[in-house]
């Protein structure tokens, strides 16, 4: 028996692939930011402040500014976050092309090795990578 929801979660969930963290912050913080926050913090896991003070206070404000420190802040203090470097977030795009290019060939009556295939001559990988990244 599934149980349905009090109310409706739909206002409360922005779409972000789960293998991409960095899609995340884009989505809340714009491309710009999002840049700077992996460029400062890309690599780390960092506990976000729920109060503009105290020294993780600090340490977030000398990376990313005062105007979005209290926006990161504002959005997810109190959790604990790993920060993508900016080539993890370059790979999950890359990726997620990857899954959009195959997908089109398929629903256009490809097979899938022939899909697979030709993704890894597109993207300059192997069909083995190319496999790995469809699994």
């Amino acid at each position: 028996m599934d149980q349905q929801p009090l109310f409706d979660l739909e206002e409360y969930i922005r779409e972000v692939p789960e293998d991409d963290q960095q899609s995340m912050f884009v989505a809340y913080f714009g491309e710009e930011a999002a840049a700077l926050i992996a460029e400062k913090l890309g690599g780390l896991s960092i506990k976000i402040p729920t109060f503009h003070e105290g020294k993780e206070w600090d340490a977030l404000v000398d990376a990313v500014g005062s105007e979005l420190a209290a926006r990161i802040s504002d959005t997810f203090g109190g959790e604990k976050l790993y920060i993508p470097k900016e080539h993890e977030a370059q790979l999950a795009e890359r990726n997620r092309q990857v899954r959009d290019f195959c997908r089109t060939l398929m629903l256009q009556g490809w097979q899938r090795q022939q899909a697979m295939n030709e993704a890894a001559k597109v993207f300059d990988l192997s069909d083995r990578h190319i496999r790995r990244i469809l699994q």
